[in-house]
C-alpha cells in the first residue's frame, strides 16, 4: 500500500527567511526584514519566477522586465508572491543580480523595508504604451515620477552599477564601450 503524499502549492519565488511580508501602514503591502535580523551587503534576498511572458503582456505589478522583450510574471490565476510585494523607492536598499536574484546593496536591519528602483529593470517595449508612474516612495531626492527611460540616466547609472537587471547592465556596458571609443579615437 502506498504512502499518501501531501501535495505543496507550487512555489514560484524564494524569499530569505530573515524577511516578511506585512502591511507598510502607507501603501498596501511590502517586505521587510523581520525584527532582529541584520542583512549584509549583498546578501540574496529573492530568487524570482514565474512564467516568461511576452513584455507586451499586461503584467500590472506582478512581473518584473528580464529584457527588451520578456517579463517573468505571476502565472495568471495564482496568488501573488512575495516577490510581488517588493516596492519602488527611489533610495533603495535592494537591487539585482543578473535577472532572478534581488541582492542587498546595503545593510538595512530589522524593521526596514526592502525596496529597489524601478529604473533598475524598466525599459521601453514596443507595442507597449509608455510607463510613467507617479512616485511618493518619500525618499531625500524622490524623483517624483518613475519611467522607463529612467535607467538612461547617468547618475542612477553611477549609483546602482551592477545591481541592474542584467539586460540593463549589459546594455550600460556597451553603451560606456562605446563612449569610451568615440573619445580615445581610431587607432
Amino acid at each position: 500500500m502506498g504512502v499518501a503524499v501531501k501535495r505543496l502549492p507550487p512555489q514560484f519565488s524564494w524569499m530569505s527567511p530573515k524577511l516578511e511580508v506585512r502591511d507598510t501602514g502607507k501603501y498596501g503591502k511590502g517586505v521587510f526584514v523581520r525584527a532582529g535580523q541584520r542583512v549584509r551587503k549583498d546578501e540574496m534576498l529573492f530568487v524570482m519566477g514565474g512564467e516568461v511572458i511576452p513584455a507586451s503582456s499586461e503584467v500590472g505589478d506582478h512581473g518584473v522586465q528580464i529584457s527588451e522583450t520578456m517579463v517573468l510574471a505571476t502565472p495568471n490565476g495564482m496568488p501573488p508572491t512575495e516577490a510581488d510585494f517588493l516596492n519602488h523607492s527611489c533610495a533603495p536598499n535592494a537591487g539585482f543580480r543578473g535577472q532572478i536574484m534581488v541582492v542587498a546593496m546595503s545593510m538595512p536591519t530589522g524593521g526596514a523595508q526592502v525596496t529597489f528602483d524601478y529604473a533598475m529593470c524598466l525599459h521601453p517595449i514596443d507595442g507597449a504604451a509608455r510607463y510613467e508612474m507617479p512616485c511618493a516612495c518619500g525618499a531625500k531626492g524622490c524623483r517624483g515620477v518613475i519611467t522607463e527611460d529612467d535607467w538612461k540616466r547617468p547618475d542612477l547609472q553611477r549609483r546602482y552599477d551592477g545591481y541592474f537587471q542584467w539586460f540593463l547592465q549589459e546594455k550600460i556596458e556597451r553603451q560606456r564601450r562605446h563612449s569610451r571609443t568615440r573619445k580615445e579615437g581610431p587607432r
